[in-house]
């Protein structure tokens, strides 16, 4: 799962002055202050490899975080479709799960506490609708008209 969330450098925002819920970045204040990365997965891994590296970033947890899905399938007419099922089940084991939080992802298995555990604990995680993907041409033009991406 890769939880979409606000990021801030505490150099420059003190966490009380910070935006809590997503309606709060329409404040004038933030005008021209956001960036957002043009793949949010590639934006997720290295929020969490800065935060690892103890930058001056921390995590605001608003409401709702949308959950992007990560997926794992075994292909139809694969060379060896019982190793491929072996390996999905071993990513949804709870070992599996354990190697997922040391790559610096948030698990899906109950049990297995992301690192840090505060990312996910006490928010509202609204798993991203896959039905959505019918339409993506049109959302991904949006986007990038909204947020005058090249």
């Amino acid at each position: 799962m890769n939880p979409a969330t606000i990021g801030y450098n505490t150099e420059h925002v003190k966490p009380d002055e910070a935006p809590k819920k997503w309606s709060d970045l329409l404040h004038s204040r933030w005008k021209g202050q956001m960036t957002m990365d043009r793949e949010e997965s590639e934006w997720f891994a290295n929020m969490l490899d800065v935060k690892g590296c103890r930058a001056p970033i921390e995590w605001v947890r608003a409401d709702p975080v949308v959950a992007y899905h990560y997926t794992a399938s075994v292909a139809a007419k694969g060379p060896h479709p019982n190793a491929a099922r072996l390996f999905v089940d071993f990513l949804l084991s709870r070992k599996g799960q354990e190697l997922i939080v040391k790559t610096k992802r948030v698990p899906v298995r109950n049990g297995v506490e992301p690192n840090p555990p505060h990312l996910v604990k006490g928010v509202r995680l609204l798993p991203s609708k896959t039905a959505l993907a019918k339409d993506f041409k049109k959302h991904f033009a949006e986007y990038r008209r909204v947020f005058k991406v090249p």
